[in-house]
């Protein structure tokens, strides 16, 4: 290794204020502050959320049951094919067939409104 140029190593004690509980892990952080825990004095970096009170970790969180992108999608428009349907079925239904003289059940032309 060349010397000189790695930071620092050492034991740090790490205070997670929120559960009050301690963490004596290796890290390269830098502090000015120190604390004495089992007899042994440590560096001592206070932080607000870890493992013990992050509500992830704790099992208190809140639970959302989210749908997915086409779930959201179609729940929003499941009604808008069968309106599109209903008002189709009307229009069909409100035109007749001239080939047939007004009879609404036309195979006779290919083009004619009844074979849709």
């Amino acid at each position: 290794m060349k010397p000189n140029i790695h930071p620092y190593y050492q034991v740090v004690a790490f205070h997670d204020t929120a559960a009050d509980s301690y963490f004596i892990i290796g890290s390269t952080i830098k502090t000015g502050r120190t604390v004495e825990i089992d007899g042994n004095t440590y560096p001592y970096v206070p932080i607000d959320v870890s493992s013990d009170s992050h509500p992830f970790y704790t099992g208190k969180q809140k639970t959302v049951a989210t749908d997915g992108r086409v779930a959201q999608f179609n729940r929003r428009f499941k009604n808008l094919s069968t309106v599109k349907k209903e008002r189709y079925e009307s229009i069909k239904l409100s035109k007749k067939c001239q080939a047939t003289s007004g009879v609404s059940n036309c195979k006779t032309q290919r083009s004619c409104i009844c074979n849709l």
